[in-house]
């Protein structure tokens, strides 16, 4: 069906157009279905836009009318073309920099031409030179062999030492006059290594951050699912090939959404960086962590055994449980589930992993939360 002029066509306007009441379990699915794609934005844009996200958050949990969305996805629509103009500035950033670079060694290319041409222009000079005392000498003997008189000898004498003078003089003016240019080539050669030497180590700088960035996730600053995509595979390669065992642990917040209910989101956003933040310290330098959905976050274990991986799994519950998480005096109970495994040699990519530490996880939530479960 077509819309009246400068508006939408839009779910909400289909429903009225049909005649049917907005019901509530409507709004409901609305709200999870935007919750849900707000949830999978955190996960993968950057930090900058963490604290619009929050607000969106908050006003879809607000939402009474289905009117109320509309805004909203325009709002999320906004947010995304902001995100992709930062992405292609830093893409036309980088780009500006290669070609620059490329400017760069283009002109170091052209001096070191240029000093090579000095070069065979000195050797060619200092050739000449050389030629021309020669033959003068030859000149000279040649005078002192057949003169007959002193005063011809005398005045061919003379003749070569005014040649050779002058020879001696135009060789020390062409030896400065290259020199002096030979200098003035390699300061500014200098000058551009080193201008390139600092925009090289600025860039590398740079890289590292937005390395990063793609590979962290903005609110826990702990790994994203992207970075574990990549362990997870070198994990999976390296126990095939070497047969190097690890185990695999996955953590749930327990009744996450309750807390975001009750305290709103941007608590329920502090409470998962707390939970990372006493998490940390309990593992290993060589430990891996990343956050793979909204409140799961996944742990790998190298060089760990299941026994291993269940002891370590049992630490972290119980540290979290210990923990105290206040807000304005108000004592917030939180408490997670965890799900392990070992690799076996049937897992051949890190699905198959993952669907056991997955089942596990679940088993540790329906037996009453607060547990772990090995499979």
């Amino acid at each position: 069906p077509k819309t009246s002029p400068g508006k939408t066509s839009t779910l909400f306007n289909l429903f009225r157009r049909q005649g049917h009441d907005v019901q509530p379990d409507i709004i409901v699915y609305f709200k999870e279905m935007y919750l849900e794609i707000i949830q999978e934005l955190r996960l993968n844009l950057d930090q900058a836009a963490l604290g619009e996200l929050t607000g969106i958050e908050e006003r879809i949990g607000n939402t009474q009318r289905i009117d109320d969305f509309s805004p909203i996805r325009k709002e999320v629509l906004l947010l995304l073309k902001k995100y992709i103009l930062r992405v292609s500035t830093e893409r036309k950033e980088a780009a500006a920099f290669i070609l620059e670079i490329g400017k760069r060694l283009a002109e170091v290319e052209r001096h070191v031409s240029q000093s090579i041409a000095v070069a065979q222009e000195t050797r060619e000079a200092r050739t000449q030179f050389t030629n021309t005392i020669e033959n003068e000498m030859t000149h000279f003997q040649e005078a002192v062999d057949f003169t007959s008189s002193l005063e011809e000898l005398k005045s061919k004498v003379v003749a070569s030492i005014s040649i050779i003078k002058r020879a001696i003089e135009t060789s020390r003016q062409d030896e400065t006059h290259r020199y002096q240019q030979a200098d003035k080539e390699v300061a500014v050669l200098k000058k551009n290594l080193e201008r390139m030497k600092n925009e090289i180590q600025s860039a590398k700088v740079r890289s590292e951050t937005l390395e990063e960035e793609l590979l962290s996730d903005p609110l826990t600053h702990t790994h994203n699912r992207r970075a574990y995509d990549q362990r997870i595979d070198d994990e999976i390669n390296r126990y095939h090939r070497y047969h190097t065992v690890f185990s695999m642990l996955l953590l749930d917040v327990d009744h996450f959404k309750h807390i975001n209910d009750r305290y709103g989101h941007s608590v329920g956003d502090l409470c998962l960086k707390e939970i990372i933040h006493r998490i940390k310290p309990l593992l290993r330098e060589t430990d891996f962590m990343a956050r793979f959905g909204g409140e799961e976050f996944i742990i790998i274990l190298p060089e760990t055994v299941r026994d291993g991986a269940e002891k370590a799994a049992e630490k972290i519950r119980m540290h979290i449980e210990k923990t105290d998480f206040l807000h304005k005096g108000d004592h917030v109970k939180v408490t997670i589930s965890l799900g392990g495994t070992e690799v076996n040699a049937s897992d051949k990519t890190g699905e198959a992993i993952f669907e056991r530490v997955d089942k596990a996880m679940y088993q540790a939530k329906n037996s009453g939360r607060n547990k772990v479960v090995m499979i």
